[in-house]
């Protein structure tokens, strides 16, 4: 049977193959943002995690009645099991034994908890679907697979960013498993070829494997709370339950039963990490730059903006300051921490420097495991300090499992953040290396871990595309003649946090945290589908993005200026030191931000061949731009605005219509953008195959919101240059109005990682009350309007 299952996934993945291709998975793969943490979510639970299992049928138990037929069933029972408590599920996809589909799993993943494919996957292109379809994590059969087909899955489970879930179930299947480096092995009690189940075989091989530090799952033949203790006792992290709750009238009411029973952490034998204390994966690469020794490393750092500032206390070092000047330069850093660098130092060094330098973050090499003084050092009234860094190092790891383990030791003795280095022991750091790249983007899916060793300007980006660490670390890198060299700094700083597709913003479905999304008509579905498709083909088109550049230069008038208002209008009455800083939108051609993004989508229309565009205005900016960049580009235009905003915004309607563009009155409702907008909606449904319908706001269904945001963030990285420039720091407050949000997003994108206050201003009324105020971000309730989840002013 086992044959025959693998036989028909084969014939499957070449079927699917010549339907979508691998290239084409990839590239969806690409913009999606990271996948749910499903091993860490096992390893780290508060008790001995569940995986609750989705399917319809099984060779052993045959076909279970509670789960009906299509996707939606499946989903609500993954809903069931996730409010039952549910740690993380495991859907099955596979159809000829188990009833499943692809299907089960696009909507089931999209519950919450993180989610594994349970298939029989024998082919990489398996693993990048499974990606694609929502799963976290593959399952892996040893038995199924030779140790180089093990091999290949495994790294394609990495590149592809899901976790792999590796089964076993006798000793010589758990060496091979253990011997492929896996982290997430689990342990099936029942015998694949006869279908027998003996939970002590299971038992046996779980304490086997308990000192291997990998996270262990136990898998079938556990029916109640006694099954679970012994599970618990033998090392494993988590029990993967489907029958015994299938078989049941009311599977989730079985769960939040076991669910209950379910042994604590502490009960655990083995690594009980009842201490580790693992901080949240950040959005984004923290950047450290190592090794400065001068005010002029010190300027560098802090207008590239580095997260932290390195100061080399190991007296060999060819970088090491004293004490006094780390503090003296500390006290330059702006929003940056400092970090004292050291290298097997005692207790009573760490407690002297940091007396005499007045600078608290610290970084510890040359060690095996954490001191023992570690844990009282970072400890402040008992609990671990978050605001000082404290960064262990781990000198060449060996293995995964090896690396995963040292960094928990460190998170368990209190540090903040652990650097995975290519440098041995004995040298410490600075000795450039390789850094250890591979290891780090497996053990970064369950921990958050940086790299260290030979990174640069030149490979830091590929670095942090292929491992997405927490934190990177250069000092030999950024130097130039044994100094510290800022426009080095700068490019290494700049190229870490690069973001092509800006997929950390948006998820998978179009939204932004609960709101966003698409509402849409069927007929839409297509054409939005193709330009969401067209959107993200663009952004990686050196073509499409250099001449975007050019035109933002040469026609828009970018970058537009930062002006200071002047001290004197500034008075406050109370002798504050304050600085204002405008953003001068005004500048730029047709007089508004709106060109941004008007400029880029026409660019985008002409690009996918659609020679017709409208567009709706309220106020007319939008209305002008569009018309502006269809003139540049030879397309024809079409302007819905309503007969309020046309009499109150005459100026503007004359400017489209010398643009040429056909301005249509709209008459219905209020007469105002709202209107204009579902006239507009209208018109793209009824000529869909020749129209692009650039939208201006930051509203309307996905893809647009985040069109308009990446085209518009080009006002917030204009502005996050020229205020470090200006001021040497980043501003405490951005301030921008909003209201359809174009402008504000535009702004604030840049400084969502920063610590500046976001302020968004919107117009106001006559009171708070319902239909004396327009302010639906600050006064409303969420609804769906124009295609998106949104906050709305409504009965």
């Amino acid at each position: 049977m086992l044959d025959e299952l693998i036989a028909s996934s084969r014939e499957r993945a070449r079927r699917d193959a010549k339907l979508v291709s691998l290239r084409d998975l990839k590239r969806t793969v690409a913009g999606l943002p990271v996948a749910p943490r499903f091993e860490a979510a096992l390893r780290y639970a508060d008790r001995l995690a569940l995986v609750a299992e989705v399917k319809r049928s099984s060779p052993s138990a045959g076909i279970f009645a509670g789960v009906g037929p299509g996707a939606a069933a499946a989903a609500g029972l993954a809903r069931g099991y996730a409010d039952a408590g549910a740690t993380c599920l495991s859907i099955l996809t596979e159809p000829l034994r188990f009833g499943g589909s692809d299907d089960d799993l696009r909507l089931a993943a999209r519950v919450g908890p993180p989610a594994l494919r349970k298939d029989f996957t024998v082919d990489p292109y398996q693993v990048w679907q499974a990606r694609a379809l929502g799963a976290a994590a593959v399952l892996l059969i040893v038995r199924a697979l030779s140790d180089d087909a093990l091999h290949a899955l495994l790294e394609a489970a990495a590149d592809a960013g899901v976790d792999a879930l590796v089964e076993v179930h006798d000793e010589a299947e758990l060496e091979r498993a253990l011997a492929s480096d896996a982290t997430l092995i689990g342990v099936n009690a029942r015998d694949l070829g006869t279908l027998e189940v003996d939970l002590a075989r299971g038992v046996r091989l779980m304490d086997m494997a308990r000192s291997s530090g990998a996270t262990l799952v136990a898998e079938s033949g556990l029916r109640n709370g006694t099954d679970l203790r012994r599970a618990a006792e033998a090392g494993a992290h988590a029990a993967l339950v489907g029958t015994v709750l299938l078989e049941t009238e009311d599977p989730a009411a079985r769960l939040r039963e076991l669910v209950a029973a379910a042994p604590a952490r502490e009960q655990r034998k083995g690594p009980a990490l009842a201490d580790t204390r693992v901080p949240p994966h950040p959005t984004r690469s923290r950047v450290k730059t190592c090794g400065v020794r001068d005010a002029a490393g010190v300027q560098a750092t802090v207008r590239a903006d580095s997260d932290l500032v390195g100061f080399v206390m190991a007296p060999d070092s060819p970088r090491a300051v004293d004490p006094a000047s780390a503090g003296e330069m500390s006290r330059g850093l702006g929003r940056a921490r400092g970090v004292l660098v050291f290298r097997s130092p005692s207790r009573a060094d760490v407690d002297s420097a940091r007396a005499a330098s007045g600078v608290r973050g610290i970084q510890l090499a040359g060690f095996d495991r954490p001191p023992g003084w570690l844990p009282e050092v970072t400890a402040r009234d008992g609990t671990p300090s978050r605001m000082d860094p404290v960064i262990g190092v781990v000198h060449q790891p060996s293995s995964v499992r090896a690396a995963l383990l040292a960094a928990e030791d460190w998170y368990a003795a209190g540090a903040t953040d652990v650097l995975l280095e290519a440098a041995p022991r004995e040298v410490g750091g600075g000795a450039r290396g390789e850094a250890p790249v591979e290891i780090a983007r497996r053990v970064g899916r369950i921990v958050p871990i940086g790299i260290a060793g030979g990174l640069e300007p030149a490979n830091v980006a590929a670095a942090v595309a292929r491992a997405r660490p927490a934190l990177v670390d250069a000092a030999s890198g950024l130097e130039r003649g044994g100094r510290s060299d800022p426009p080095r700094i700068a490019s290494f700083v700049r190229a870490a946090r690069r973001d092509p597709l800006g997929a950390d913003r948006v998820d998978s479905h179009g939204r932004f945290g609960p709101f966003g999304g698409r509402y849409v008509p069927e007929t839409l579905v297509p054409a939005l589908e193709e330009l969401e498709a067209a959107w993200r083909g663009a952004r990686a088109d050196r073509t499409y993005v250099a001449e975007l550049e050019r035109l933002r230069r040469d026609f828009i008038g970018r970058p537009t200026a930062l002006f200071e208002v002047p001290a004197r209008a500034l008075a406050t009455g109370r002798g504050d030191a304050v600085r204002l800083f405008l953003k001068r939108e005004d500048l730029a051609h047709t007089g508004a931000h709106k060109i941004n993004n008007a400029v880029g989508q026409a660019l985008l229309a002409r690009q996918m061949g659609k020679r017709r565009v409208i567009a709706e205005t309220g106020a007319g900016q939008h209305g002008v731009a569009a018309a502006s960049a269809c003139a540049l580009l030879g397309l024809e235009c079409v302007v819905y605005m309503g007969t309020t905003d046309m009499e109150r915004q005459a100026p503007n309607v004359e400017r489209m219509r010398l643009l040429g563009a056909d301005v249509r009155a709209v008459s219905t409702g209020n007469g105002t953008l709202r209107d204009a907008l579902n006239e507009a909606l209208r018109d793209w449904v009824t000529n869909v195959e020749t129209t692009y319908y650039i939208l201006g706001s930051a509203a309307g269904p996905h893809p647009y919101p985040e069109m308009v945001a990446d085209l518009q963030s080009v006002i917030g990285r204009e502005a996050r240059s020229q205020i470090l420039a200006a001021a040497g720091r980043l501003p405490d407050i951005a301030i921008a109005c909003v209201g359809g949000g174009s402008n504000a997003i535009g702004l604030f994108r840049a400084f969502l990682d920063s610590g500046a206050r976001l302020v968004a201003v919107e117009a106001g009324g006559r009171g708070d009350g319902l239909g004396d105020n327009a302010a639906s971000l600050g006064l409303g309730s969420p609804g769906v309007l124009h295609g998106a989840f949104t906050m709305l002013t409504q009965t």
